[in-house]
């Protein structure tokens, strides 16, 4: 679990300056998954810096970005039943 925690402090604190849409989407997924107060800030830089590249992105990070700008950011998780 600390490990986890160290692994996903360093992501955040790796993408807090990024403009890459890109590892962005991943970084969001990611936090999202685990429930990381950083997921909400980078979320909202990524819809920022896919804002201003929008015309030069390819599709497959569009769709990329769009699983990560969900309301619910998708996870990669199964559902709970």
């Amino acid at each position: 679990e600390a490990l986890l925690n160290r692994s996903l402090n360093y992501l955040n604190a790796r993408l807090e300056g990024s403009c890459s849409p890109y590892s962005l989407a991943w970084a969001v997924m990611a936090l999202s998954a685990h429930g990381h107060e950083g997921a909400h800030r980078l979320k909202n830089r990524l819809e920022r810096c896919t804002a201003a590249k929008l015309d030069q992105l390819p599709r497959r990070v569009l769709a990329l970005v769009s699983l990560a700008l969900e309301d619910i950011p998708f996870t990669f998780q199964e559902p709970s039943r």
